[in-house]
């Protein structure tokens, strides 16, 4: 393989790994509001007064989830600048 191949083999890893990241952070975004849109009167009421109702059990699963994957993301980028630093 010649060195402009092993370039592009090296590019289109780091592409994957990038829209890994991509992908996660996106979820990660995404995730918490379905809980909000499903439970309505919870937001209705924090917009209205400004208290914190208690939370439901998916809301605190939906933020555990959007924190993991910001997190994976951040793996993932990192991966990608890594592996873009090999290039010659």
């Amino acid at each position: 393989m010649g060195k402009a191949a092993a370039n592009e083999r090296i590019k289109l890893e780091a592409t994957f790994f990038n829209n890994l990241a991509v992908g996660c952070y996106i979820a990660g975004a995404v995730a918490p509001a379905f809980p909000f849109y499903q439970n309505y009167p919870v937001l209705d009421q924090f917009l209205r007064t400004g208290d914190i109702p208690s939370l439901p059990a998916n809301l605190a699963t939906a933020m555990f989830i959007a924190i993991w994957c910001v997190v994976l993301a951040v793996f993932f980028r990192n991966r990608a600048d890594k592996i873009i630093e090999t290039l010659d």
